[in-house]
């Protein structure tokens, strides 16, 4: 017998450890890919007199019918409500935030809507 037949083996836990890591890191991925964790936006802070009946966090942001971003959060204060925005920066092009507004809007436009 050759005393080493079994020297170039890899040990079964180390195939185990293995498994267990790439399995947790592809449901780390799926999880994050889903969240929206991963993809880029650009942060806007839109404030309104009103923020609506169902504002919450995660909710989309559409402009004409066509989706632009996701609701980051809601500030509720005492007369202008605070939303922050994450928009997808391929469709900060197409939007108009009018003269002297870079990226805060002083009433919410009735074409952007938010579900």
């Amino acid at each position: 017998m050759d005393a080493q037949a079994g020297f170039g083996r890899i040990h079964p836990a180390w195939w185990t450890a293995t498994l267990i890591a790439l399995i947790a890191t592809f449901m780390w991925l799926c999880t994050a890919l889903f969240a929206g964790t991963l993809t880029k936006s650009v942060a806007v802070t839109l404030t309104s007199d009103r923020a609506g009946l169902v504002m919450e966090s995660g909710a989309k942001v559409k402009l004409r019918g066509v989706p632009v971003g996701r609701v980051a959060g809601v500030e509720p204060g005492s007369n202008p409500v605070r939303l922050k925005l994450e928009l997808f920066p391929d469709q900060i092009k197409h939007m108009e935030f009018g003269r002297g507004m870079t990226q805060q809007m002083s009433e919410v436009p009735e074409s952007l809507c938010v579900l």
